[in-house]
Protein backbone atom coordinates (compact mmCIF):
# COMPACT_ATOMS: atom_id res chain seq x y z
CA UNK A 1 0.00 0.00 0.00
CA UNK A 2 1.21 3.88 -0.74
CA UNK A 3 1.41 3.92 3.45
CA UNK A 4 3.20 0.44 3.92
CA UNK A 5 5.84 2.09 0.99
CA UNK A 6 6.28 5.47 2.67
CA UNK A 7 6.87 3.97 5.61
CA UNK A 8 9.31 2.29 4.00
CA UNK A 9 11.00 5.37 2.70
CA UNK A 10 11.21 7.36 5.68
CA UNK A 11 12.64 4.09 7.48
CA UNK A 12 15.63 4.44 4.43
CA UNK A 13 15.75 8.06 4.75
CA UNK A 14 19.63 8.81 4.60
CA UNK A 15 19.34 11.96 5.56
CA UNK A 16 16.57 15.01 6.95
CA UNK A 17 16.06 16.62 3.89
CA UNK A 18 14.64 13.27 2.78
CA UNK A 19 12.26 12.34 5.26
CA UNK A 20 11.23 16.45 4.54
CA UNK A 21 10.64 15.16 1.14
CA UNK A 22 8.48 12.05 2.02
CA UNK A 23 6.60 14.43 4.73
CA UNK A 24 5.69 16.76 1.96
CA UNK A 25 4.85 13.77 -0.35
CA UNK A 26 2.43 12.62 2.12
CA UNK A 27 1.15 15.28 4.21
CA UNK A 28 1.70 18.71 2.39
CA UNK A 29 -0.98 20.03 0.22
CA UNK A 30 -0.85 17.81 -2.54
CA UNK A 31 0.42 14.66 -0.78
CA UNK A 32 -1.44 11.52 -1.18
CA UNK A 33 -2.55 11.58 2.55
CA UNK A 34 -4.18 15.20 1.52
CA UNK A 35 -5.58 13.82 -1.26
CA UNK A 36 -7.01 11.17 0.83
CA UNK A 37 -8.59 13.01 3.51
CA UNK A 38 -10.18 15.31 0.69
CA UNK A 39 -12.13 12.10 -0.22
CA UNK A 40 -14.03 12.15 3.44
CA UNK A 41 -16.07 14.77 2.07
CA UNK A 42 -17.86 12.52 -0.64
CA UNK A 43 -18.52 9.86 1.00
CA UNK A 44 -21.73 8.52 2.96
CA UNK A 45 -21.84 9.13 6.70
CA UNK A 46 -21.41 5.11 6.85
CA UNK A 47 -18.64 5.36 4.72
CA UNK A 48 -16.80 8.33 6.33
CA UNK A 49 -17.49 5.86 10.15
CA UNK A 50 -15.49 3.47 8.41
CA UNK A 51 -12.88 5.57 6.44
CA UNK A 52 -12.48 8.30 8.27
CA UNK A 53 -10.33 6.38 11.60
CA UNK A 54 -8.80 4.10 8.73
CA UNK A 55 -7.16 8.02 6.47
CA UNK A 56 -6.43 9.25 10.32
CA UNK A 57 -4.64 6.21 11.55
CA UNK A 58 -2.19 6.35 8.41
CA UNK A 59 -1.77 9.81 8.58
CA UNK A 60 -1.29 9.37 12.82
CA UNK A 61 1.67 6.44 11.68
CA UNK A 62 2.81 8.56 8.82
CA UNK A 63 3.17 11.52 10.73
CA UNK A 64 4.78 9.90 14.22
CA UNK A 65 7.33 7.46 11.70
CA UNK A 66 8.64 10.96 10.43
CA UNK A 67 8.96 12.95 13.86
CA UNK A 68 11.02 9.65 15.06
CA UNK A 69 13.20 9.59 11.82
CA UNK A 70 13.74 13.45 12.16
CA UNK A 71 14.59 13.01 15.88
CA UNK A 72 16.94 10.10 15.07
CA UNK A 73 19.24 12.76 12.49
CA UNK A 74 18.78 15.08 15.00
CA UNK A 75 20.39 12.91 17.91
CA UNK A 76 23.04 12.20 15.28
CA UNK A 77 23.75 15.44 15.00
CA UNK A 78 24.54 16.63 18.16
Amino acid sequence: TMAQDALARIAAADCAEAVEAERIAALGKQGWLSALMKTLGAMSPEERQTEGPRIQGLRAQVAEAIEARKAAFEAAAL
